[in-house]
């Protein structure tokens, strides 16, 4: 008798033990293995796996691999181990009560502020159009070696975003230097009219030069209007940016250096323009982010030098 009790004892265990495999089965469920360890996250239907893109699922794991720590014997085994992880009914208050309010309010805090304070750097190159043409295409006396003129710029920005919403505006304001290196031994001279643009073998018995250049220093203000698209991760795909700019020249200098000789930097404003203005634009590819820049006005004062609007690209640090 007390066989047979023990028999239907052990069938009734092993239904539902079915029972309840069967059950696991159709709900929802989220594997995971690494190494031979075997996670297993388990919802009522699909809509609860959507929710798992609202919470840290590297903390999950944590948590969940304490509380394994925790029950698992001292005894060494091949078997794999299986963790599972079921949440409650109502997500969000299963997680405020694993990981507390407080990761709540810094998240939340993060999705408020709409603000943000940043510096930058600016590398690329620079050049000139004459007439919407390069000047060394038509063997100008003041074209330019494109790998020597260089541009560089350093700023602070403040962004601010519009109500959550992929729509934002940028300022700041930036100091810019343009390095516009001649070629052909030509070098930058001014007199009482205007610049000129000379041969400096000829001008100093046949010495040739190493290096000639014109460089620009001006404080610029820039203002732009931004969009970013994200993905559905809430991570940035994309982003352009399309504004202005308007500065200030504080320095201007050419340096010259002849072949065998020191550098020389005559300091002078070589009727460049005091006032520069132009259009600027941003393009960017998740961590990549390009710019351009376009002076509207010439670069020297009318009737003073040749008529030329510089710009600049690169890439932005």
């Amino acid at each position: 008798m007390k066989l047979f009790a023990m028999k239907n004892i052990g069938f009734f265990t092993l239904a539902l033990m079915l029972w309840c495999v069967t059950t696991t089965q159709a709900q929802d469920t989220l594997n995971i293995e690494i190494n031979g360890n075997k996670i297993m996250i388990i919802t009522k239907d699909k809509d609860g796996l959507k929710n798992l893109s609202r919470v840290d699922l590297n903390k999950i794991v944590a948590e969940a691999l304490k509380k394994a720590d925790s029950t698992r014997s001292n005894t060494q085994t091949n078997e794999p181990t299986v963790i599972v992880y079921e949440p409650n009914d109502n997500f969000k208050n299963y997680y405020e009560n694993e990981y507390g309010k407080r990761d709540l309010r810094r998240r939340r805090y993060r999705r408020r502020s709409y603000v943000r304070n940043y510096f930058a750097v600016d590398l690329g190159f620079n050049n000139y159009l004459e007439n919407g043409k390069f000047p060394d295409e038509s063997g100008k006396d003041y074209g330019l070696d494109v790998f020597g003129s260089r541009y560089i710029s350093v700023g602070w920005y403040r962004r601010t975003s519009f109500f959550r919403s992929p729509i934002y505006l940028t300022m700041g304001i930036e100091v810019s230097w343009n390095n516009f290196m001649f070629q052909n031994n030509k070098y930058i001279v001014q007199d009482s009219a205007a610049v000129q643009f000379r041969d400096y073998a000829d001008d100093n018995g046949g010495t040739p030069l190493d290096k000639s250049k014109l460089t620009t220093i001006y404080a610029n203000v820039p203002l732009l209007l931004g969009f970013k698209f994200r993905n559905e991760y809430g991570r940035t795909t994309f982003r352009f940016d399309i504004g202005g700019y308007a500065g200030y020249r504080l320095d201007s200098y050419a340096k010259i250096k002849p072949s065998g000789a020191g550098t020389q930097r005559p300091h002078n404003n070589y009727f460049l323009n005091n006032w520069r203005y132009g259009l600027m634009t941003h393009l960017g590819f998740r961590g990549f982010l390009l710019f351009a820049k376009y002076d509207l006005n010439s670069l020297f004062v009318k009737d003073r030098g040749p008529e030329l609007n510089a710009f600049s690209f690169g890439i932005r640090l």
